[in-house]
């Protein structure tokens, strides 16, 4: 579902999109949807949806979810097997094909075992498109599910590491800042 919204600053125009996957929701499930969208076009692709991580990966995986909105499944599935590519050459594993990239994301230990199976797929899917093989195009919901396995590949390599940073900073700052000076 698509409604218009009027910015309460600007007072120019924004389409909210919004999904209810209830067959006849009510006026409650309704109210909440219009309240806050669940995405609004166009997609400002600056830090999309993920809060750490290289700007160039970042972006990639929001335009990912770009294509997924726009109905373009097969970029989609291309562009989280990209994203998967390049979070290896972030972690300077350069050379080699995918799969050992993924592998070796694994054995030095930028990923868990269930992480590495987690980017396979992504690899496995991904590879279909961008090999041309589009007699196996995914449907919606496998490019929504690829993209939900892309997340959680960038969750476990960026976002769960930065987080855990921020806190164990916040820690020491307040233990430095209650240690007496003596």
């Amino acid at each position: 579902m698509q409604m218009v919204y009027v910015c309460d600053s600007c007072q120019y125009l924004n389409i909210g999109v919004t999904r209810l996957d209830l067959p006849y929701p009510d006026r409650e499930d309704w109210e909440a949807a219009i309240a806050k969208p669940d995405d609004w076009l166009p997609i400002d692709l600056e830090g999309y949806w993920l809060d750490a991580g290289p700007d160039h990966i970042r972006s990639a995986a929001a335009e990912a979810h770009v294509c997924l909105n726009a109905g373009a499944l097969r970029g989609a599935v291309v562009l989280a097997r990209s994203v998967i590519e390049a979070v290896a050459k972030d972690k300077s594993i350069t050379s080699g094909s995918i799969h050992s990239k993924i592998e070796a994301l694994f054995t030095k230990g930028h990923i868990s075992e269930d992480i590495r199976d987690t980017a396979h797929e992504i690899r496995f899917a991904g590879n279909d498109m961008a090999h041309g093989d589009f007699e196996t195009s995914p449907g919606r919901e496998d490019a929504e599910a690829i993209l939900g396995l892309m997340g959680e590949v960038l969750q476990a390599v960026y976002v769960r590491p930065a987080n855990l940073a921020r806190i164990r900073e916040k820690r020491i700052a307040k233990k430095a800042a209650t240690v007496p000076p003596w």
